[in-house]
């Protein structure tokens, strides 16, 4: 068995894909103990062909093609095929730093983990900057639910990487056809690891993508990105149900959180018109989200729940 499966959804990245795959030759990995599986997701550039170049380069090189379904599709796929006894997913236009990732992926196998995280340095507009999100206990081995309550962030899952068996075990996938498809993966992912850890290396470089459906002015697209966080919301609180004790009671504020910024969005966005307003509202009440019952994660949100729970205000 491999040590490791590196799952690369690739679509429309034929500028940066060289980069990406090279950046996974220098780890200290050699190339029998890792794998690169790369699942084109209908690419419309040139992308598809130079990963079939780029394979032909290599003997640890598996290249999929699929009709366009999303990364949640893309990932899935290189699930099903990944061999290695853990995988990180890598995305197209990222790359991992040299040396860094190598040490995290050793650190994980040594310490026997079911996730170690790892930190990002993120480029927007040129400039790069270190991720700031919270990272609590630092080089000590938890469970994924003290990680959780001790206020880890829950996001993308390229900053993790996971044991094979225990995604396996516990029938963990992606949710498709929408986005936030990692932080939905990692809040059931997350309670249900018994050895976890922060390792504290800096071994990613993410590139912010302008274009993203989470950055868009078109409102259409803002809309679906406010039915994803809807969505988030949702599945949130199905997990505090799912886990129970304090991590669901954490859960349980912490979708009601979600669904406050939602409102607030709403309320204050001058992009979104009064028609789209009132069906995002609808939306939210007909999947029982509104009216918010409870607390969030902070007292000056929770004092504004029943401003916000008036349906008036979105008529």
């Amino acid at each position: 068995m491999k040590l490791l499966s590196i799952i690369i959804p690739l679509y429309n990245a034929e500028r940066y894909l060289r980069q990406c795959v090279d950046s996974c030759y220098q780890q200290n990995l050699t190339e029998d103990q890792f794998e690169i599986i790369i699942i084109n997701d209908g690419s419309s550039d040139a992308s598809f062909a130079l990963a079939q170049e780029i394979a032909t380069e290599h003997s640890n090189i598996v290249v999929k093609d699929k009709a366009n379904g999303g990364a949640a599709s893309a990932r899935n796929v290189g699930l099903s095929l990944a061999s290695g006894q853990y995988v990180a997913f890598l995305d197209s236009d990222d790359y991992y730093l040299p040396v860094k990732f190598g040490e995290a992926v050793l650190r994980t196998v040594k310490d026997e983990l079911d996730i170690g995280r790892i930190d990002m340095f993120v480029s927007r507009k040129g400039q790069t900057v270190e991720s700031t999100c919270s990272q609590p206990f630092g080089g000590e081995v938890k469970t994924g639910k003290e990680y959780i309550l001790a206020g880890i962030a829950i996001g993308s899952v390229c900053s993790d990487i996971y044991s094979l068996s225990f995604l396996r075990k516990n029938k963990l996938t992606f949710q498709e056809g929408v986005t936030r498809e990692d932080v939905i993966f990692n809040t059931y992912a997350y309670p249900l690891a018994q050895r976890m850890e922060y390792l504290g290396i800096k071994a990613y470089y993410y590139r912010w993508n302008e274009s993203s459906i989470d950055r868009s002015q078109d409102v259409d697209r803002l809309c679906k990105n406010l039915i994803s966080d809807l969505n988030v919301a949702q599945q949130t609180n199905k997990a505090a149900t799912l886990v129970g004790g304090e991590v669901g009671t954490f859960y349980k504020r912490r979708s009601n959180s979600l669904v406050v910024g939602f409102l607030n969005r709403l309320l204050h966005d001058k992009r979104i018109d009064r028609q789209h307003v009132t069906e995002l509202f609808n939306k939210a009440c007909a999947i029982g989200l509104v009216p918010i019952k409870g607390r969030t994660l902070n007292w000056r949100s929770t004092l504004i729940i029943p401003f916000l729970n008036c349906k008036w205000l979105y008529k």
